[in-house]
């Protein structure tokens, strides 16, 4: 499958080819406020993200969940207020060093 926008240059409609070469208009499901989240970290950039960046959408990858659950782990388990304390951007910084992204 496949994301992309098809139509008059200006008009352009988001759509998918499926698995069959068949094209899916998604117009319905996806417009200017939609942002494409992969919930996967490793690779920064799946195939999704890559897609739905060509045709526009803003998209967001696993990295800033996996560490805001770590964060709200600590806290459950430690007390106090964790997140207060933390620089959120300084940690996914970090943590796409140790995987190699960017």
């Amino acid at each position: 499958m496949k994301l992309l926008r098809l139509g008059e240059t200006g008009s352009e409609k988001p759509a998918l080819i499926d698995n069959e070469n068949k094209y899916r208009d998604l117009s319905s499901i996806i417009d200017d406020a939609t942002i494409v989240f992969d919930l996967v970290y490793n690779p920064a950039q799946t195939k999704l993200l890559a897609d739905a960046e060509k045709i526009g959408a803003p998209i967001v990858n696993g990295i800033e969940m996996l560490i805001a659950q770590a964060v709200y782990s600590v806290e459950i388990w430690m007390g106090g207020n964790v997140v207060q304390h933390i620089d959120m951007n300084c940690l996914v910084k970090e943590l796409e060093k140790i995987l190699g992204h960017k």
